[in-house]
C-alpha cells in the first residue's frame, strides 16, 4: 500500500492511497476527514512492458562487481524480446542459462545453474535474441 499526503495543511486533509492487488488491477482509495469516508475505486491497468528494438543499448552493471558494495546482483538491462543469456567461466564452461523470463531487464544473483555462489573471477556472458543478434562482454567479480 502506497499512501500519499495531498495538502497535508488544507483544511481537509485528503490521504490518496494505491492498493495493488496483481498486475493488472489497482484500487484508490480516498478518505475523506471530515466525514470518515473513503469511496474505493477499482480499475484495470495494463502493464506495457518496454522492450529495446535491438541490442545495440545493453547495459550491464555493475562491472565489476564487488562484494559488500549493497547490490547483491548484476543487472542486464535494455534488452529485446525473446533473448537467451548464457553466462560462461573464462574457460569456456557454461554455468548459467536463462530466457530473462520474458523481461526487459534481468538480474543475476552471481549464482550458477545449480544456485551456487560463483567464485571471484572473469565470465563472459552472450546474449542472442530471435533476430539473430548476439552481444557478448566480460564481468568480473570481486568477493
Amino acid at each position: 500500500f502506497i499512501c500519499l499526503d495531498i495538502a497535508p495543511d488544507a483544511q481537509n486533509e485528503v490521504t490518496a492511497g494505491i492498493r495493488c492487488a496483481d498486475n493488472s488491477c489497482f484500487t484508490l482509495a480516498a478518505p475523506d476527514t471530515v466525514s470518515n469516508t473513503a469511496f474505493p475505486i477499482e480499475s484495470k491497468l495494463t502493464l506495457i512492458k518496454s522492450f529495446e528494438d535491438t541490442l545495440d543499448n545493453l547495459m550491464v552493471y555493475p562491472n565489476p562487481w564487488k562484494s559488500g558494495s549493497g547490490v547483491e546482483y548484476i543487472k542486464f538491462e535494455r534488452l529485446t524480446e525473446n533473448v537467451k543469456i548464457q553466462i560462461y567461466t573464462i574457460s569456456g564452461d557454461l554455468i548459467l542459462e536463462s530466457d530473462a523470463d520474458g523481461e526487459s531487464e534481468w538480474n543475476w544473483e552471481l549464482k550458477n545453474d545449480k544456485d551456487k555462489k560463483i567464485a571471484s573471477g572473469l565470465y563472459i556472458y552472450t546474449i542472442s535474441n530471435d533476430k539473430g543478434e548476439k552481444k557478448q562482454g566480460k564481468i568480473a567479480v570481486i568477493r
